[in-house]
């Protein structure tokens, strides 16, 4: 899978700064800051939704590391993900064989 893109999550709405990026393969970088108060303790929300591009068939691991600053005694759990793909079934087709 390759990083597309990401869009900011309520919990982060209306920080100063807020950012993702792809440093290098099968890394993504988020990070951000506020002058403002932060995140709330047991606060519930999405920080960031990331997006990504499936290039093959590899590892579906998603892993998070090296966590710093305030979400560093956050509670995570590393996640995975599973695609399926329909190979040879187009809309049309499925229609005409219907008549």
């Amino acid at each position: 899978m390759a990083y597309k893109a990401y869009t900011r999550g309520d919990l982060v709405e209306g920080w100063d700064f807020f950012n993702a990026n792809n440093p290098v393969d099968g890394v993504v970088r988020v990070g951000g800051f506020t002058t403002r108060e932060k995140i709330a303790e047991h606060a519930g929300g999405r920080v960031v939704k990331l997006t990504f591009t499936i290039i093959g068939a590899s590892d579906n691991t998603l892993t998070l590391s090296r966590l710093v600053d305030d979400i560093i005694g956050w509670s995570t759990k590393n996640g995975s993900f599973t695609y399926f793909s329909i190979v040879g079934v187009l809309g049309h087709d499925v229609y005409r064989n219907r008549r």
